[in-house]
């Protein structure tokens, strides 16, 4: 992240410039896939450790019944700084959702 403001009771090291946004009441099934290395987000609340490897489609799937925010990091330490890549994952309605998304497409 490029020169972001540290915002009191954020937490420094795992704030995002996106998030991954999922509607809540649906099952979520996500591809994932990488263009450099070997990645391998986890977040440790819901139990999800995907391996993204270079030129593979991966895919994880999951339910999401609630509004909830989980934050990970990558633990593939093999390219500088690789390890510290965080990544948020949250969970929204699909009223917000879609404002946000209209929101992002207009930008």
């Amino acid at each position: 992240m490029d020169k972001i403001k540290i915002i009191k009771g954020a937490f420094r090291l795992l704030e995002v410039n996106n998030k991954v946004t999922l509607p809540t009441g649906s099952h979520i099934k996500v591809l994932v896939s990488c263009a450099d290395t070997l990645h391998g987000p986890t977040v440790l609340p819901i139990g999800a450790k995907i391996n993204v490897c270079l030129g593979r489609l991966t895919q994880e799937s999951s339910p999401s019944d609630r509004k909830w925010v989980f934050y990970g990091q990558c633990v593939e330490t093999n390219a500088t700084n690789n390890g510290f890549m965080p990544i948020i994952i949250r969970s929204d309605d699909i009223d917000h959702l879609a404002a946000w998304l209209c929101n992002k497409l207009m930008k």
